[in-house]
């Protein structure tokens, strides 16, 4: 048996300033939890907790999800959760005073005493799963998996022969959901063996969850540069590199409330109409979100009118901008503001704002950066001021990535002109060629040397 740390199952303590309820006697700590109760550490620690505190515990089980609502709501004191982005969100919205990492647990692998893949030898899961890789794929493992081996619905079970075996493991920006998904078909199918793993989130949230919660990843692909260039660089990335453009639209449907009558001169009107529900991305955990807001602000100038700043109030808002489209598809919502590349890939009706606050115009910039937005640091009450700026994406290999060999490949392979690039442009997105590196010789040298 192999007996080492793989994916890390986290358990966190969340803690919202509130008052303990008192009974008759003891006063009475709330705590929401799941699996930790069911298995009995809830208990081994209250029995520990007690001794130094008068108190007495009463415990809800719930999941993550159902623990972190009652918390939100006040009907509990504490949770015990695995949930580390909706984690985070509470601390930085400031409804939770503060989280800590209490424990985690491991995946094993166990086998039969003769060991025929002969793993038992090993120092570190990545060697035990090669060789396992080896042993399925030769022989012997063949013949195993042809007599025994049934998935779960009783069908025989296939393994290929292929010796080249990895993962690429890819936070990025939301609105690149689209072209990165037909690339990691792509890459795939031309790198066999290779696992190309996705999460989708704000940018924002995919530095923190990179930065503060130390999440495995090996590529960081974010819609702002900015993004990187103050969260994960230098400590978590040494270099980046800027592959595409965009520019914001007002993305809506025919469904859309004043669908019929909206233009370039009266769009703010109609959205500002009581009957109208408009809504944008969190500015504190997307991109798209302050962008938005630098929007309104360079629109109440060009169009003389500071009634469009109320539309900051009134938008209804979502962690990253295309949790919007289902919203938008449904009906709930009738405008959306969105990436162009976003509204193209999904058949939205959108309507395009002049270039001067569109931020989609480098040459702009000066014009863009009167405008600012101050969002959430990493700390409770820090503020990090972005400036307006022309929409540039970038991505890089991070500095600690356990797989580097395969994410300096799949880097490689999105900006080839030949590839990457041209699903961008098949998507809608604006790429650039040739690609600009930061620091360009320490990045290009970075990820083209053997």
């Amino acid at each position: 048996m192999v007996r080492r740390r793989g994916f890390i199952l986290g358990f966190f303590i969340l803690f919202i300033v509130s008052v303990p309820s008192f009974g008759k006697d003891l006063p009475t700590l709330r705590l929401a939890t799941g699996s930790p109760y069911e298995l009995g550490l809830v208990g081994k620690l209250f029995d520990a907790f007690k001794k130094h505190n008068h108190c007495r515990l009463k415990v809800i089980k719930a999941g993550s999800g159902k623990s972190l609502k009652l918390l939100k709501g006040g009907k509990v004191d504490v949770v015990m959760v695995h949930a580390p982005y909706r984690e985070l969100e509470a601390v930085h919205k400031g409804w939770a005073l503060d989280r800590t990492y209490i424990g985690a647990n491991d995946f094993v692998i166990v086998g039969t005493g003769d060991d025929p893949a002969g793993i038992r030898s090993c120092k570190d899961v990545v060697c035990a799963y090669r060789r396992f890789v080896e042993f399925l794929s030769g022989n012997e493992g063949q013949r195993i998996i042809r007599t025994y081996g049934k998935d779960l619905f009783g069908s025989p079970l296939y393994f290929s022969r292929s010796h080249r075996f990895g993962r690429v493991i890819i936070f990025h920006a939301g609105s690149l959901s689209v072209p990165l998904r037909r690339m990691e078909k792509l890459f795939e199918d031309t790198h066999e063996g290779v696992d190309v793993m996705r999460e989708s989130h704000g940018s924002v949230t995919c530095a923190r969850l990179i930065s503060e919660l130390g999440k495995p990843c090996d590529i960081a692909l974010s819609a702002d540069v900015e993004v990187i260039k103050r969260i994960l660089y230098p400590k978590f990335a040494s270099w980046w590199v800027s592959f595409a453009t965009n520019s914001m639209v007002l993305a809506y449907t025919k469904k859309s409330r004043g669908a019929q009558s909206i233009g370039p001169k009266n769009w703010y009107k109609v959205l500002l109409r009581k009957d109208v529900r408009v809504g944008h991305s969190d500015p504190n955990l997307d991109p798209c979100g302050y962008r938005t807001v630098i929007l309104f602000k360079l629109a109440s100038t060009y169009y003389g009118d500071r009634v469009i700043l109320d539309l900051e109030r009134k938008a209804i808002l979502r962690p990253k901008s295309v949790a919007l489209l289902g919203l938008l598809e449904s009906g709930n919502l009738d405008y959306a503001f969105e990436y162009r590349s976003v509204a193209v890939q999904h058949h939205l009706l959108f309507l395009e704002f002049p270039r001067e606050i569109n931020l989609s115009d480098p040459s702009l910039n000066y014009v863009y950066s009167k405008s600012w937005v101050d969002i959430m640091g990493k700390r409770p009450g820090e503020r990090i001021r972005i400036y307006g700026k022309a929409i540039t994406y970038a991505g890089t290999v991070l500095s600690n990535t356990p797989n580097k060999g395969f994410a300096k490949e799949f880097m490689r392979f999105l900006l080839d002109k030949r590839w990457g690039l041209k699903v961008l442009s098949s998507c809608g997105q604006m790429s650039l060629s040739p690609p600009i590196f930061f620091p360009e010789d320490a990045g290009r040298t970075h990820l083209y040397m053997k």
